[in-house]
């Protein structure tokens, strides 16, 4: 969210071939789809990074996307990775995944929410894995 704009782990440094995010948004049913919601950065040892833009409506969508008065604004999502009963309506969390051309090897992750984003846009992060 606004106050917590970046979470940042350490890795291995063993080769990684793919990232994996499980997500979902809160208060984002009104975003445009392709508005890009926050940056995914790897970096080396060298401190070279590759970088990947998590986008509303392709990579995540709001975990209330199929709430009828949230479907009506006609808030895109893609697919439901996970769906639950919340309340009278499916919640969804959805699951995105950027490859390397080649595997390799990276010390850090980090996640920075998009300039810009409105500021009551939370980006929700359940899962995270660094594929080898």
């Amino acid at each position: 969210d606004a106050g917590h704009p970046v979470w940042e782990t350490g890795i291995p440094g063993t080769p990684v071939r793919s990232v994996v995010l499980e997500s979902n948004l809160a208060n984002g049913a009104d975003l445009a789809p392709g508005t890009a919601v926050a940056t995914v950065h790897l970096r080396d040892r060298q401190g070279r990074t590759v970088g990947w833009t998590v986008k509303a409506g392709e990579d995540v969508g709001e975990w209330a996307a199929r709430r009828p008065d949230v479907a009506r604004l006609g808030a895109r999502a893609p697919r439901a990775w996970i769906s639950w009963v919340a309340g009278d309506f499916f919640a969804q969390r959805y699951r995105c995944r950027w490859r390397l051309p080649r595997p390799e090897r990276f010390v850090q992750l980090r996640i920075e929410r998009a300039p810009g984003a409105p500021p009551d846009l939370e980006l929700a992060l359940y899962q995270l894995e660094v594929r080898r």
